[in-house]
């Protein structure tokens, strides 16, 4: 993450990415854990802005530690992003329905999603996913909503950050403005 950060300030996002990727990979295995303090020390260390925030957090949601206390003390900003992030793990969960302890669904069972706005002006509106089973009964209780195995970047099942957290060339300036602002200086 430092190096992403210091690849940042010098406007360098190819290598970011690069390093994004890289980061990937490597919390790819379930035993691998992202810490809170991980976290922490980006959003210290990084514009609210960043596309690297949303990236670790994406990562924290699906490899943290189990939840504690000292999660719940986070900074505002990580809980808020972090809540925000579970929602769309949600999405993803209730387009996996899987049979507990060898139930079988049957092979027609899907998911149905449907959006409901808000009656109120500027409020959210709310999505409801329903099981769809045709004339079969379902025991619901044998039925879990598992994430898959792999990173999941957004709710489409994004399995690369590449649409939502690579560094793109709009992005490249505003990630890269403390140079630019020194080199600026300098020539003045």
């Amino acid at each position: 993450m430092e190096l992403w950060v210091t690849l940042g300030h010098l406007g360098i996002k190819d290598k970011m990415n690069t390093i994004m990727r890289l980061g990937m990979a490597l919390m790819q295995p379930k035993e691998y854990k992202c810490s809170i303090e991980t976290v922490e020390w980006v959003y210290e260390h990084t514009d609210p802005r960043s596309k690297l925030r949303g990236y670790i957090i994406a990562i924290f949601c699906q490899r943290g530690p189990d939840a504690t206390s000292a999660l719940f003390n986070t900074r505002g900003e990580i809980m808020r992003d972090a809540l925000k992030f579970f929602g769309i793990l949600n999405k993803v969960r209730a387009g996996n329905p899987k049979g507990i302890d060898g139930y079988e669904l049957p092979p027609q069972v899907t998911t149905a999603h449907t959006f409901q706005p808000s009656k109120v002006p500027g409020q959210p509106g709310q999505f409801f996913w329903t099981l769809v089973t045709g004339e079969e009964e379902i025991d619901k209780s044998k039925i879990e909503y598992p994430l898959p195995s792999f990173l999941v970047w957004g709710e489409k099942w994004q399995d690369l950050p590449d649409e939502h957290f690579f560094v793109k060339v709009e992005d490249e300036y505003q990630e890269g403005g403390d140079v630019l602002c020194q080199l600026k200086n300098m020539v003045d």
